[in-house]
């Protein structure tokens, strides 16, 4: 997935959208386990990033990435600061970052999407 799809389909996601991500993303993490998962995705996509020093882009698309699913809840009409918009944003932040870092990062970036199945086909 490129990055510029992935930004796309967030600025046109749904409040129904945000929902069913957050509650997807709750069940994903609902485990020691799944933590230690997404912490180990999160430390492995940070370190391809440095060593290709891409930790810049990776801000800037963080940035992007969390700036549509603001504007998408706004656009939805949902009142912001809500906890599941941002629990999305954040979410989507780690994504935008990994889909920077490039191949190494491509499982990462996999294990971090299943909790967005509703907007992203499994690849």
């Amino acid at each position: 997935m490129e990055l510029s799809d992935f930004t796309g389909t967030l600025k046109q996601m749904t409040p129904a959208n945000v929902h069913a991500v957050a509650r997807s993303h709750a069940e994903h993490h609902s485990s020691a386990a799944d933590e230690i998962e997404a912490t180990r995705a999160v430390v492995h996509i940070d370190t391809v990033l440095r060593k290709h020093a891409r930790t810049r882009d990776a801000a800037h698309a963080a940035f992007a990435a969390t700036r549509a699913v603001a504007s998408a809840a706004e656009a939805g009409d949902i009142l912001l600061p809500d906890p599941e918009v941002t629990q999305v944003a954040r979410a989507a932040a780690l994504i935008a970052r990994g889909l920077v870092a490039g191949r190494e990062a491509d499982p990462d970036v996999r294990w971090l999407l299943l909790e967005w199945s509703t907007l992203f086909a499994p690849a």
